[in-house]
């Protein structure tokens, strides 16, 4: 496991266009999990409009402000688990924020499906690689 938790911080709020220089790399400790929490490692995170409305003002969410990291939800792997039904390895969906480890209460974590569909998803990129490889050998 990494020594540091880095995270992508909003150093200013926009007031135009979106770019990268609403957004500073920072780094924070690794959390420990508590009771009923679960130590999670962000594999992939979601990029979409929300993320920029949530700059705007609150929503289904509270508004974001310099200095936080930014929000957003992420297909993530339990790392360590303090709470019944979830283990190391376990892929989940949760509001992680954009950094690499978040512990978060595991009622906040859904493992419905999400296993299932990381394995798919490794399995179409396995798939698809397999083909390009034949496609590839078949053109020499």
């Amino acid at each position: 496991m990494a020594s540091a938790n880095r995270q992508f911080l909003i150093d200013h709020l926009p007031k135009g266009k979106l770019g990268p220089e609403v957004f500073k790399l920072g780094e924070g400790p690794i959390p420990s999990p508590k009771d009923g929490e679960v130590l999670l490692r962000t594999r992939y995170i979601s990029l979409d409009a929300a993320n920029r409305a949530w700059m705007w003002g609150a929503t289904y969410r509270a508004a974001l402000s310099a200095g936080q990291v930014m929000a957003g939800g992420s297909l993530a792997e339990v790392v360590e688990s303090r709470a019944p039904g979830f283990a190391a390895g376990d892929f989940v969906f949760a509001d992680t924020g954009w950094q690499d480890y978040a512990a978060l209460p595991a009622k906040r974590a859904s493992i419905s499906a999400v296993n299932w569909l990381a394995a798919s998803c490794l399995s179409v990129v396995e798939a698809t690689r397999a083909v390009r490889s034949a496609i590839l050998a078949s053109k020499t």
